[in-house]
């Protein structure tokens, strides 16, 4: 397998969290390209400028490579698992991609649950993003003859104030997998 160095950096998120300390990190494998420091990088939902890079050891790498997966620090947000990272010349093109795909996302889906079953609302927040994937997964193929399960919120990182606050409101259950309160 061959890679063209001279192309755009182009990869895949394949695994991103939120350090305490760090902020937002995210597993990337490149397809294509070098990316290096400084470099400003976008995926739909986050971008930000490389402030470092970390290679499955924790060593820190001037530049990541193709078919090399590298932990990256400095987007803005934590990035969703399987989505495309891609570099930019400037902040302003990769916020205006990140903003593109946000406004498709936010369209609301309205859920209607049938007379005589009980909504039971919740809020998922999990360590990693696969770990919230695969969370979510389990929960929807649950059968829900009696109880209709509604997620009102999920994310990664630690449940803080603001979940507690939206879980009153909303009268939800907060679900918590590896996660710190």
């Amino acid at each position: 397998l061959k890679a063209d160095l001279e192309s755009p950096p182009e990869g895949v998120i394949i695994e991103a969290y939120l350090d305490n300390s760090k902020g937002p990190l995210a597993t990337v494998l490149l397809r294509a390209g070098q990316l290096s420091l400084g470099q400003i990088v976008g995926t739909p939902t986050a971008s930000g400028k490389i402030r470092g890079f970390f290679d499955f050891r924790g060593q820190a790498m001037a530049q990541a490579l193709p078919s090399l997966p590298v932990v990256v620090l400095g987007l803005s947000s934590v990035p969703q698992v399987g989505e495309k990272l891609k570099a930019f010349a400037s902040e302003t093109e990769a916020g205006a991609y990140v903003q593109k795909k946000e406004k498709k996302k936010d369209a609301a889906t309205v859920v209607f649950a049938e007379e005589g079953k009980k909504m039971l609302n919740f809020i998922l927040k999990a360590d990693v993003s696969g770990s919230l994937e695969a969370i979510e997964q389990v929960l929807t193929v649950l059968p829900q003859d009696k109880i209709f399960l509604r997620l009102i919120e999920k994310g990664v990182g630690e449940i803080n104030e603001s979940d507690v606050k939206l879980a009153q409101a909303s009268q939800a259950l907060i679900i918590g997998f590896r996660v710190k309160t």
